[in-house]
């Protein structure tokens, strides 16, 4: 095997899933790699150290290498080898090129990043004037990326200092910046008047599994922050959201956002129903009055709000703690490491009630709580009934944890989903005498859940949890598409 030191036994081989002719070689003196399908080999990552390598694995955009027993290391965006044509001596086809930029590899989810790499050859000269760009199809610059002054840090979650000198380079961008762009994304790298644009980095086509998938509503949980806002619009842009399909975007507020959280939402909301008539919701968790075993009691529900304070508009959100402090009422303790209470109590739960009244169609989400004009749980009935159900804690304790929630309105009267958002709705049909759609057990309603999962492999596994009563499963896709379904579990467990 040309190229490798008769010293180094090849321990394995293999090729590169991606790519035909790029194997590479585990030996007992580091990793070797060969672009000519074997022609010749070179030493490949040299900063290893010099330890035997009697395994490695290539997959997706990582190349995994073992020592036995000694240490295991895995190297990140590999791309750029894959794009290499080099022939003897390792030159990657780059020897009349000054500046070469990869194709990334589209970060879906656009959580982990984006890794950009570039070829800059000896004819380039000096470097300290280079500058990398990342531009949109109108040419705005939206991030810029500079080399580090001396003794300056790089940026601590972006990582995007720009190395200097010639050979192969590459930084991490965190796609810090995007906030609420829309346009499809490139990157270009400058230096000495000299440049080169490359490919996008957002995919335009989000393939199914199935081929119904295609036509199931989408549904976007938008968390407030950065990476949400930046899928949201870049999806909406590419035309991944269809709001005929009954697409739409849902923000549970907990009531504790930091101010700018909220402005920032509101600001994307108003943006994706302007500009694409995309359908984005406000809701909050509250509680209701309802007769349970011929007892009046307090059942959790949801209900939409605007998105304007409440001290603004009586349908508005609430902003300081009200929400969270009527589940803490409700529920009866704090989140702790073995509930998800502020997850499942103030964000999931509800949107599956809101989500049930969505896909059946209904105007708008129905009358919740009883129709009286009074209210029936009181502290005196509310402690009567718990000592019948045999709770055991000091009277005073218990009616100081549900003073909150007893003083809260006992029903939430129905509400019109066109009141609550600035898309226009025309195409998505509604029923007066719609009801709420199935979410539990084999009839259920299919829909996909759109989430901000990282770099994901189109199609793989996201996962699954179970309970003694059902099973969800989310099958992630890229960009975070998940197909979403409840299903009843077997009778045996």
């Amino acid at each position: 095997m040309d190229g490798i030191r008769d010293e180094a036994y090849v321990n394995s081989v293999r090729e590169d899933p991606n790519r035909e002719g790029l194997p590479h070689a585990g030996t007992n003196h580091g990793v070797y790699v060969t672009f000519d399908d074997g022609e010749w080999w070179q030493e490949f990552y040299p900063g290893l150290p010099n330890v035997p390598v009697t395994d490695v694995i290539p997959e997706h955009d990582e190349l995994a290498m073992a020592s036995h027993g000694r240490w295991f290391r895995e190297l990140d965006s590999v791309g750029p080898l894959r794009q290499w044509e080099g022939g003897s001596g390792g030159v990657p086809g780059t020897e009349e090129r000054d500046l070469e930029l990869f194709e990334p590899v589209v970060g879906y989810g656009l959580g982990g990043g984006v890794v950009l790499a570039w070829w800059v050859g000896e004819g380039v000269g000096s470097t300290e004037d280079a500058k990398q760009d990342v531009i949109d199809a109108t040419g705005l610059v939206v991030r810029a990326i500079e080399p580090a002054g001396e003794g300056e840090e790089r940026e601590r979650w972006n990582g995007s200092a720009l190395s200097a000198g010639t050979g192969l380079k590459r930084v991490r961008w965190a796609l810090r910046g995007l906030a609420t762009h829309r346009a499809p994304l490139r990157h270009a790298l400058w230096s000495s008047n000299v440049y080169v644009i490359m490919a996008t980095l957002f995919p335009q086509s989000i393939p199914s599994r199935a081929d119904d998938h295609g036509d199931l509503p989408h549904i976007m949980k938008f968390s407030g922050g950065r990476s949400s806002a930046a899928l949201a619009f870049l999806m909406a842009e590419n035309g991944h959201f269809r709001p005929e399909r009954g697409d739409v975007i849902l923000f549970a507020n907990t009531s504790a956002e930091h101010p700018a959280t909220y402005a920032f939402t509101r600001e994307c909301k108003r943006r994706l129903e302007a500009d694409f008539d995309l359908p984005f919701f406000w809701f909050e968790f509250c509680t209701v009055e309802d007769a349970s075993r011929g007892h009046y009691v307090r059942r959790p529900s949801y209900r939409l709000v605007k998105d304007v304070p409440i001290e603004e508009d009586p349908l508005g959100y609430r902003s300081h703690g009200e929400v969270f402090e009527e589940m803490l009422s409700y529920q009866g303790m704090l989140p702790n490491p073995h509930t998800r209470s502020c997850t499942a109590k103030l964000k999931l739960h509800p949107s599956h009630q809101l989500l049930a009244e969505w896909l059946g169609r209904t105007v708008g989400p129905g009358h919740s709580g009883h129709y009286a004009d009074r209210s029936y749980v009181t502290p005196a009935s509310a402690l009567t009934r718990y000592h019948w159900a045999g709770g055991k804690a000091p009277a005073k304790a218990y009616l100081r944890r549900i003073a909150y929630m007893t003083e809260q309105p006992p029903s939430r009267p129905m509400q019109r989903w066109q009141d609550y958002t600035g898309a226009s709705l025309a195409d998505h049909i509604h029923d007066r005498h719609a009801g709420p759609a199935r979410m539990w057990g084999p009839n259920a309603e299919m829909h996909v859940t759109i989430l901000d999962c990282g770099l994901m492999s189109p199609g793989a596994l996201l996962g699954s949890c179970s309970d003694p009563c059902s099973r969800r499963v989310q099958v992630a896709g890229p960009a975070g598409c998940a197909i979403s379904r409840r299903a009843s579990a077997p009778a045996s467990r």
